[in-house]
């Protein structure tokens, strides 16, 4: 039965219509650890496993089979460890979220331990090595992210305070609509995390979880975390024409919120096109 609603979920999702991932996978930023790598540009999670040598007295295809399935179980343990240590958000883990939800922690377990394969090789001793992948956008997303990222229906009109319309005239006075939002945080010391915020330099929110709609953030996030300012349609979540600004600090005990001028928050607030981009997620962090 939770299978099946696993798989309900994962055909909904097919049916919202994005543009692909980043095309120059060298952009994306992953952190390496000593259990494997989180990938937070492409949002995906790799750990390897891998098998004593198998007995001498076994041999053949009964201990190939044997020997990867023990690959495969140790990659799991190490995929659950270290999907647990991901940042949901500034104060939260996903560990935390298993721990105070035993639901959660039920149905994560199912995700992890059905990861698919996505390298397998045997060593000159028999020995098996496994890599599987797990992905942070679709169903574990669905299932991690809080109810009070919803979905929001189309934008239709432009907001009326004459402020921001002067401000949005200004912007995009000469050129086409901006694709998506650039924020070079690099420098600042800024940590990764599904969820996150941007500030203005009086604290005011202008990008985070009430800003995006659901099945854009469920889909693949509220941002890609890359290495270095996109130039051209090398990535298309903010191609062709990227809005690039400047982070001023991270803020928070975690470093995952990011402050920016009020000037680059006006400009994103004074346009119906930039709002549009924020509910879809078309949002890159640039780090280190």
């Amino acid at each position: 039965m939770r299978n099946g609603r696993f798989l309900i979920v994962a055909l909904a999702l097919v049916l919202v219509s994005l543009p692909a991932q980043g095309e120059d996978l060298s952009l994306d930023y992953t952190q390496t650890f000593a259990a494997g790598k989180v990938n937070w540009g492409g949002g995906k999670i790799a750990v390897t496993g891998f098998s004593l040598p198998p007995k001498k007295t076994t041999g053949g295809q009964a201990a190939a089979a044997v020997a990867l399935s023990a690959a495969r179980q140790k990659a799991v343990e190490t995929l659950a460890k270290l999907t647990a240590g991901v940042r949901l958000s500034a104060g939260q883990t996903i560990a935390d979220t298993m721990a105070q939800n035993p639901s959660i922690a039920e149905k994560l377990d199912e995700i992890v331990r059905s990861a698919p394969v996505v390298q397998q090789n045997f060593r000159s001793d028999g020995a098996a090595e496994i890599i599987i992948e797990l992905s942070l956008y679709g169903g574990f997303a669905q299932l991690i992210l809080p109810e009070d990222i919803r979905h929001f229906e189309a934008i239709q009109s432009v907001p009326s305070d004459q402020e921001a319309s002067n401000v949005s005239a200004q912007v995009n006075v000469g050129g086409d609509p901006f694709g998506g939002l650039v924020i070079d945080a690099r420098g600042l010391k800024v940590n990764p995390a599904m969820m996150f915020a941007v500030l203005d330099e009086n604290g005011k929110p202008v990008y985070g979880s009430a800003y995006v709609s659901r099945e854009y953030a469920v889909q693949w996030g509220m941002a890609a975390y890359i290495t270095r300012i996109p130039a051209g349609k090398t990535f298309s979540r903010v191609a062709p024409r990227p809005l690039v600004i400047k982070g001023l600090r991270a803020v928070g005990a975690a470093r995952t919120d990011i402050v920016i001028s009020n000037a680059d928050a006006a400009k994103l607030k004074g346009a119906v096109e930039n709002l549009k981009l924020l509910r879809q997620g078309r949002v890159a962090i640039v780090l280190d």
